[in-house]
């Protein structure tokens, strides 16, 4: 049953898991950011040129 197994549940399980949780969060922010970023440099005039 779900009480059986989360009595299993051990400290260096959890941590493991928030610090994996946290980089994947990082990864995806970064995923985010960086692209965001780079689109932000470009003039839009430019853009809908497409002359860039």
């Amino acid at each position: 049953s779900l009480a059986n197994n989360a009595m299993m549940v051990t400290a260096p399980w959890v941590l493991k898991v928030g610090l994996y949780s946290l980089g994947m969060l990082g990864v995806c922010l970064l995923a985010c950011v960086l692209p965001t970023r780079r689109a932000l440099k470009v003039e839009p005039t430019d853009a809908l040129r497409g002359d860039a």
